[in-house]
């Protein structure tokens, strides 16, 4: 699914034109905030309630944008950050618990150019995104065991950039990921909020 989402995206990216402005061709970001990491449990877990908790992150984006119709903006982006969020159910004897190493994705940014240069940008992404941890259950009747977990799905989300310089500019990022990992009555999601410094090219 990912290699057929990449491909997709690289096709619309073929069709965006290269300008000038600060807010069309390449950039990168540098950024940092928090991940809150929650779990969601079904089957046998069902009647049990998660902990979840948040944990900071820092990463970096890099991506590609253009104007393409008036002040309309598409492009894509590829993002990877670390993570320190987890979440965990116990009934009481045995305990689950997902630790979180990093979130990422790839994704298809639109949205609009405003101000009296076009210096604030507006967009929605969507597109794929990955989380990877380790899960391990521990206790009474289950032992101590841990395994490398991850898994792909469903991502979207939105920020607010806002350029300082034709080169340099601050953005809000808010990103939502859901996935399955290995253990099929537990589903991770995780809600990032992020904030960066821009470099465009």
């Amino acid at each position: 699914m990912k290699i057929k989402f990449i491909s997709f995206a690289l096709f619309i990216l073929s069709l965006i034109p290269v300008t000038s402005h600060a807010q069309s061709s390449l950039y990168i970001v540098a950024e940092a905030g928090t991940v809150k990491n929650s779990m969601k449990v079904s089957g046998a877990l069902a009647s049990l309630t998660p902990t979840n908790n948040s944990g900071g992150s820092f990463g970096g984006a890099i991506g590609y944008r253009g104007l393409v119709a008036d002040n309309f903006i598409a492009g894509l982006e590829l993002s990877i950050a670390s993570s320190s969020a987890s979440s965990s159910v116990t009934d009481g004897f045995d305990t689950i618990t997902f630790d979180a190493n990093y979130v990422g994705g790839a994704y298809l940014t639109g949205g609009v150019a405003f101000g009296q240069d076009n210096e604030a940008l507006l967009y929605a992404l969507i597109g794929v995104g990955s989380v990877g941890g380790d899960t391990s259950v521990s206790g009474t009747f289950t032992g101590n065991t841990t395994i490398d977990d991850k898994g792909n799905g469903f991502s979207f989300g939105g920020a607010f950039e806002y350029g300082i310089t034709e080169s340099v500019g601050v953005r809000v990022k808010v990103l939502h990921t859901r996935y399955k990992g290995d253990i099929d009555e537990l589903k991770i999601r995780d809600t990032s909020i992020m904030g960066g410094a821009v470099f465009s090219f």
